[in-house]
């Protein structure tokens, strides 16, 4: 795990806005990863192995959240997800990598018709 915050530790959480910080993450990791909001003032990031899923580290950030830290600092009991492939942040670990969607559909893949 690796502790993201700014450089005077107040109000890091504010991080997560930045796609280019998460791209600097995922190169570094080389994997995709989860966002586990600590407080307003960091963020923890974890490689995601496939050892726990996000509603286990949700689970764990509302246990600290409600024993360690402040009720003005919290920053959120939801926890994030980082496609390093695609560079997307989403709410939730997709069951299925988008990548691996359009193989999956294969000649059904198609557009909508715009509307009139």
């Amino acid at each position: 795990m690796y502790v993201l915050s700014n450089r005077i530790g107040n109000y890091g959480a504010g991080a997560i806005m930045h796609t280019e910080i998460l791209e600097k993450i995922g190169n570094i990791l080389e994997s995709d990863f989860f966002i586990l909001p600590s407080s307003i003032h960091e963020l923890v990031i974890t490689p995601d192995f496939g050892n726990l899923s996000q509603q286990e580290l949700e689970e764990m950030v509302a246990e600290i959240n409600t024993t360690q830290v402040e009720p003005e600092e919290i920053f959120s009991n939801y926890v994030s997800f980082y496609d390093n492939t695609q560079h997307l942040l989403l709410p939730e670990k997709p069951e299925q990598k988008w990548s691996e969607i359009p193989d999956m559909l294969g000649e059904n893949l198609g557009y909508l018709p715009a509307p009139d």
